[in-house]
């Protein structure tokens, strides 16, 4: 549980441990991290139905807010990490986890 205190405190560190190879999460941090994501934005969608008076538009407001977070998140993500090279050159070429090139 330090590595998600870490990662709630202080993410660049986090990251930073994990793009360097310095540390190997475990499965159960990532999955941690997100159902931490998950229960935040449902929750924060669910205050905003609070003044409806429907318990169904209420959770409704908490799965879209989740659901938009998500694919807010995940729709720009192939354009930070650009597609590795392919071609006979590339074969002998390391290519860095993070995507940056810088490998």
């Amino acid at each position: 549980m330090t590595h998600v205190g870490l990662a709630l405190h202080d993410p660049e560190a986090f990251a930073a441990s994990w793009n360097s190879g310095e540390i190997q999460y475990r499965w159960w941090v990532w999955g941690s991290l997100w159902a931490t994501a998950v229960l935040g934005t449902t929750t924060y969608g669910m205050t905003m139905g609070i003044l409806v008076e429907d318990a169904g538009d209420i959770l409704y407001k908490g799965m879209a807010c989740t659901v938009a977070a998500g694919l807010a998140w995940a729709i720009p993500l192939p354009a930070l990490y650009p597609q590795q090279p392919v071609g006979l050159a590339a074969l002998g070429q390391q290519h860095s986890a993070s995507g940056t090139g810088d490998g």
